[in-house]
């Protein structure tokens, strides 16, 4: 019986792992290929000779998650900013992925704002916005105080997503940071290998689509709170994507961070991190390497160091020009009004 946390526990036997290049994949992970290892049920929970993915004495787990691709969504540009967050077009086949996500998707991150606010070399952790029925149901089961009551059939794109999937094993409480997904098309990989980067963190837009009630006791905040507004992923190796394929959790390096704990952590409120260390849990969020760095890492950094939380890079550069012009200008129009009311009689 190996000790260690519950999430571990298993009866296992030890034997040497026959060499070939697919005996690591055919048991779910990836990485330790003719290596030594403790196997249960045809699932490594141990490895002996170094396995980057050792944790807790032992490798834990790896549950089977299969989320099937229920639909495609591609962003279209749109000249109307009221709808524009939320304007998406089902693929009806393969859809070409990169390291920005989509083909011929419009998304947020791609768009010269977004270079502006996000740090250098940061736009790929928002490769592709997935979002899954479970949130949606937690969501539903918070009962907000809404002005606009949750429709019965939220689904594909309702959220801006670019994945709508289905399958058991998602969701913000179960979905770690860091998980690493294969996509397969029928019995064969399709080549595509994407990473779980963060949980999203919405902006108004979202309230306006969904619920339309602003503020604390909105949509957009309880998704940012509680990591029920989707994830990103960043694309580890590029290829394409349809409707009905399936991804494949292949690989969990951080199993304590669900979306929903690192939620709570960055953007919780007091009454959700009741009972938590929260100094000790933002001290691990902030040195975990695979969560995004814009809205997450940086802003965890910042919390745990007592500093101002900037999601984003130093207002530098063409953003910083237009910031200086407007101070500039107010400070001039200022100083005219003054100047002009000091004058009349």
């Amino acid at each position: 019986k190996l000790e260690g946390p519950p999430l571990v526990r298993a009866v296992a036997m030890t034997r040497p792992m026959p060499v070939g290049n697919d005996c690591c994949r055919n048991l779910n992970f990836r990485g330790a290929r003719g290596r030594r290892m403790v196997i249960c049920a045809g699932v490594i929970v141990a490895c002996f000779d170094g396995c980057p993915a050792l944790r807790f004495g032992v490798a834990a787990v790896l549950p089977t998650v299969e989320a099937r691709v229920a639909a495609v969504l591609r962003r279209r540009a749109s000249t109307s900013k009221s709808a524009y967050a939320f304007t998406r077009a089902p693929a009806t086949e393969a859809v070409s992925v990169g390291d920005r996500g989509l083909d011929s998707s419009d998304d947020w991150h791609r768009r010269s704002l977004a270079s502006w606010m996000m740090p250098d070399a940061t736009q790929g952790d928002r490769a592709l916005l997935a979002q899954c029925p479970q949130n949606v149901e937690t969501l539903r089961g918070l009962n907000l105080p809404l002005r606009m009551l949750l429709a019965d059939d939220i689904g594909a794109g309702a959220f801006g997503e670019n994945l709508w999937l289905e399958g058991p094993g998602l969701g913000a409480d179960v979905l770690c940071v860091g998980d690493v997904f294969y996509a397969y098309r029928g019995d064969r990989p399709s080549g595509l290998e994407l990473q779980v980067a963060s949980p999203r963190a919405p902006c108004r837009r979202m309230d306006e689509s969904v619920g339309g009630t602003f503020g604390s006791g909105g949509v957009s905040a309880a998704c940012a709170r509680l990591g029920l507004g989707g994830w990103f992923f960043r694309v580890l190796q590029a290829g394409d994507v349809s409707e009905g394929d399936v991804l494949r959790l292949v690989q969990r390096p951080r199993p304590e961070l669900t979306l929903e704990f690192v939620s709570k952590v960055v953007r919780g409120l007091p009454s959700d991190v009741s009972g938590m260390n929260v100094e000790a849990d933002l001290e691990l969020v902030a040195n975990t390497p695979e969560l995004a760095r814009f809205e997450w890492r940086d802003v965890a950094q910042a919390k745990s160091a007592g500093e101002p939380a900037n999601s984003g890079k130093p207002q530098s550069g063409p953003v910083g020009l237009l910031v200086a012009a407007a101070l500039a200008w107010s400070a001039l129009l200022l100083f005219v009004l003054k100047t002009s009311l000091e004058g009349r009689p």
